[in-house]
């Protein structure tokens, strides 16, 4: 995992934790932030896992 990533990812069981990461910002939204999301989401779905976003 990059430790500077926008998004942590981990997973438990059958469930993905996106965690947005952008504390500087107060986690605002940005197109990386987006991007990167939506890169996660979907690899959760290739892995057939619920996604839970904190």
């Amino acid at each position: 995992m990059n430790e500077f990533s926008t998004v942590l990812y981990s997973t438990e069981k059958e469930i993905a934790v996106l965690l947005l990461n952008r504390p500087e910002k107060r986690n605002a939204i940005s197109k990386e932030l987006l991007s990167t999301l939506h890169k996660n989401i979907l690899k959760a779905k290739r892995k057939n896992q619920s996604v839970v976003l904190f």
